[in-house]
């Protein structure tokens, strides 16, 4: 499948877990950077309306040295990738190894599109342990792993 046929299928689908529409570029986009980072990862895509329809979006080298350096800027930092792909920018956001990230507006994950938001990372821990009570048994390993850290982080501060 080429990269031009995930993103028609990615757009189709919509917004979701792991796709984020933007219309444009800004460098707000570092919530949602941080937001996938601290979940499964995923990927935004510029260039394209929350309705499901493209505006388009040019990848110059200055948006990409802004991308990086937004990327750069979040706490840890985040590794993303970039690439235009027709009328569309493409940002590829890994799963973070090292929750939590934050930015500068705070600490933020992400749930059926959704961001969360906590200006302490121990908040956000506390949101995932209570996700992971209410999905009690669909064995999400994501929630597994904040509770595994917020368990390593009250340990350390005892």
């Amino acid at each position: 499948m080429t990269d031009i046929e995930k993103v028609n299928i990615l757009v189709k689908e919509g917004e979701g877990l792991t796709v984020e529409f933007k219309e444009h570029f800004t460098p707000r986009i570092d919530e949602d950077i941080v937001a996938f980072s601290n979940t499964r990862g995923g990927v935004i895509l510029l260039g394209v309306r929350d309705e499901q329809t493209v505006g388009g979006e040019t990848l110059t080298s200055d948006m990409k040295a802004r991308i990086n350096s937004v990327a750069r800027n979040c706490n840890p930092p985040v590794q993303v990738k970039i690439k235009q792909i027709q009328d569309v920018v493409l940002i590829e956001v890994p799963q973070g190894e090292e929750k939590p990230y934050g930015c500068g507006s705070g600490y933020f994950r992400r749930l059926a599109g959704v961001l969360f938001f906590a200006k302490d990372p121990r908040r956000l821990i506390i949101q995932a342990q209570m996700t992971l009570i209410a999905f009690k048994g669909l064995g999400c390993r994501c929630c597994q792993r904040w509770v595994n850290h917020a368990s390593l982080v009250n340990r350390q501060a005892d």
